[in-house]
């Protein structure tokens, strides 16, 4: 072997090396993330299930807290719906509803004063479970995904933008076609894709 083929091996060693430090890092942080209930992946539903069946279990060690929920809950959306229709309504800050015509009717007004009062009750509900455990953010974050999901602004009955703007006949359209189709693909499975 002669000087050169020797330095490039040893590079090439070199090389591996630096992998090989760089693969055990990434993989004794991994491991210290999961340790201490930092590491936080999206999960299957029986693993989300599972949290919040814990979170329930803590939130009734602290009767208190879910009694103070449900009179918040039950209060603020009362509240805000009644409100609504005597037209005390105010701009939210919230980027879902800052078009005025959120305001411009009782309706569209005390669907979003409703939603967002419980929200609020659900925030102030979950912030009582403990920091850092790995159940606790799971239910932090899907519950503010199922709430974020349910916001009037996200159905096109509810929402006066789209509707009072005409902007929902492209899609409707676009549903109806895609409705169409779906049921053409669903009669066809139904006949064993046999074409007549």
């Amino acid at each position: 072997m002669d000087q050169s083929e020797i330095a490039e091996q040893t590079a090439e060693f070199a090389s591996l090396m630096q992998r090989a430090q760089g693969l055990a890092q990434r993989s004794s942080a991994s491991a210290l993330a999961k340790a201490t209930g930092r590491d936080f992946t999206v999960l299957d539903s029986g693993t989300v299930a599972q949290a919040y069946a814990r979170a329930g279990m803590k939130l009734a060690q602290n009767p208190f807290a879910l009694a103070q929920f449900q009179v918040d809950l039950w209060a603020d959306s009362a509240k805000a719906w009644a409100g609504a229709w005597v037209g005390e309504g105010h701009d939210s800050k919230d980027r879902r509803f800052r078009d005025g015509r959120w305001n411009s009717n009782p309706v569209s007004r005390g669907l979003r004063d409703v939603h967002l009062a419980i929200e609020g009750a659900a925030d102030r509900l979950i912030e009582t479970l403990p920091d850092g455990d790995k159940d606790s953010l799971r239910v932090r974050f899907y519950t503010r995904q199922l709430l974020s999901a349910l916001s009037p602004s996200n159905y096109l009955a509810l929402n006066p933008v789209p509707r009072e703007s005409g902007s929902w006949k492209p899609m409707a359209a676009a549903c109806w076609t895609g409705s169409a189709t779906c049921w053409m693909i669903l009669s066809a499975a139904r006949d064993g894709w046999t074409s007549t």
